[in-house]
């Protein structure tokens, strides 16, 4: 007997695939979907934890299922960074308080679109992890990829039609990146506490939002949410132009400081891109583990990491608190 091939050449799929972080009102007006294009692959996946149970003399005679997400993973394309692109991989995380809900009052759909032709949409999705923005690299926007967690739709049943997500479906492909989609932008960064010094990097500065969320999941239901645990912003850099007075009086706030004070001085961090680029504000910002090092090959500032801390917004208003920080196209 002679086994017949049951693959052609044209039955083996493979191929690119990109986001929609949005859409119309009208999903079928497809000139009006926002994308986000993806560099390198995109991974897709069914998380289904289970239970396996045995009976003795038997051993194992069930998986019990006792959640189900989709957890989807890419890295986005160096492209110029627009409001939405922004308010999909950040969204308010700066503005989130110990506690809070990430997925918030509404469902976030997300759909996963492939050269090929077809495409998948996600309930309710948002990152869990949130992606590096560089500035001062004129090839670079992003420093990282992307985890992204869909959660079970909003009041819905787990077993109704699309709770989770929407099987896929055709969607013929229609969208292209331009070249003028990929410009870099100089920057400036200053810093409350270095006064009048505008700092240059010796490599592309990295801004990122420090953030843990914790999954909320009932064990009827199975994960609906995630909570934010911590959250700041933290900007990190080689800066080329710190002096050891500039270093040494940034540290110690002009003198060693005594015990039982705040160990640490914070200052707005101000990094500011040109005319249609990014401003974004590192809060109250706090130079980590401050050190001068002297070494022919680098600037003896080594490697700096500034990070937000939370503070009143007035000292007659302490309900009110700063966010970690902003981040907004000018």
């Amino acid at each position: 007997m002679s086994i017949a091939p049951a693959l052609a050449g044209d039955t083996i799929y493979q191929g690119a695939a990109h986001l929609v972080i949005s859409k119309s009102a009208t999903p079928l007006v497809t000139s009006a979907w926002t994308y986000l294009f993806c560099d390198g692959p995109v991974t897709v996946r069914l998380v289904r934890p289970a239970d396996e149970l045995s009976v003795a003399g038997y051993g194992p005679v069930a998986e019990i299922l006792k959640d189900e997400t989709v957890e989807v993973t890419f890295t986005p394309s160096q492209q110029k960074l627009t409001s939405a692109a922004l308010d999909f991989l950040w969204g308010d995380i700066l503005a989130k308080m110990p506690g809070a809900s990430w997925f918030g009052a509404a469902d976030h759909p997300l759909w996963i679109h492939t050269m090929a032709g077809r495409i998948l949409e996600i309930a309710n999705c948002r990152p869990v992890t949130f992606v590096p923005i560089l500035f001062g690299d004129p090839a670079k926007r992003f420093g990282g990829s992307v985890t992204c967690t869909g959660v079970l739709k909003r009041n819905t049943a787990r077993s109704a039609a699309n709770a989770l997500f929407t099987p896929w479906a055709d969607q013929a492909w229609f969208t292209a990146p331009d070249e003028d989609d990929f410009a870099g932008l100089p920057c400036s960064v200053s810093w409350a506490l270095l006064e009048g010094l505008a700092l240059e990097g010796m490599e592309a500065w990295q801004l990122a939002p420090q953030a843990t969320l914790t999954p909320v999941t009932p064990p009827n239901i199975g994960t609906i949410d995630f909570r934010v645990s911590a959250v700041s912003l933290e900007l990190s850099g080689a800066p080329a132009n710190l002096s050891e007075a500039n270093l040494w009086a940034a540290a110690a706030a002009g003198a060693s400081r005594a015990l039982g004070t705040s160990a640490r001085p914070g200052g707005d961090l101000t990094i500011a891109e040109d005319a249609g680029g990014l401003t974004a504000v590192v809060k109250n910002a706090v130079w980590r583990d401050p050190k001068t090092r002297f070494d022919p090959a680098a600037p003896i500032s080594d490697r700096c990491v500034w990070r937000s801390r939370r503070k009143a917004v007035t000292a007659e208003d302490v309900t009110s608190w700063t966010p970690a920080g902003t981040c907004a196209l000018t």
